[in-house]
């Protein structure tokens, strides 16, 4: 009982890895909610991790590209 009301715990607080389990109890569609929130919590961090990344390549990207397109040493300034 202990295991089941930690791991219950644990996907309240969107933490879980392991599947829940709920031993006989009539909370088979709570923990499935629970469940699917947690997976949409996780989906929603992943596409937001992908979007940072490509939001810092697409900053680098306009940094050198201008500086790749001037004649040499012209973005360099002298006293």
């Amino acid at each position: 009982m202990k295991k089941a009301l930690a791991t219950t715990r644990a996907v309240l607080k969107d933490q879980c890895e392991e599947e829940a389990e709920d031993l006989g109890l009539p909370v088979r569609g709570a923990i499935q909610a629970m469940r699917a929130t947690h997976e949409a919590r996780a989906a929603q961090r992943n596409v937001e991790a992908d979007e940072a990344e490509r939001l810092k390549r697409l900053e680098r990207l306009n940094t050198i590209t201008p500086l790749s397109n001037a004649p040499i040493g012209e973005h360099i300034r002298i006293g």
